[in-house]
């Protein structure tokens, strides 16, 4: 699990990597401040929501039930659908 973890934050790192040369060939050179303030403000708001959002589902109902229904993997989820 911890090695999972690992690969999981290394593909993030490398994802996060990207979105600065992703604006940057977004916008245009006098609007690329606003560019990158808008993807850290992205950024800033779904790391602090995150968290009051899960606090909230989690008062309303138990872990185990969070668990079992957000770690429904998405590939799955398209397969029974297709079918």
């Amino acid at each position: 699990m911890a090695f999972a973890r690992a690969i999981q934050g290394l593909g993030a790192a490398g994802i996060m990597s990207q979105n600065g040369a992703l604006v940057r060939f977004t916008y245009p050179s006098k609007m690329l401040g606003r560019g990158l303030g808008l993807n850290a403000l992205v950024a800033s708001a779904g790391a602090a929501l995150g968290p009051t959002l899960a606090s909230g589902i989690l008062a309303m109902a138990s872990w185990q039930w969070c668990h079992s229904a957000c770690n429904i993997d998405p590939l799955s989820r398209g397969i029974g659908v297709q079918n």
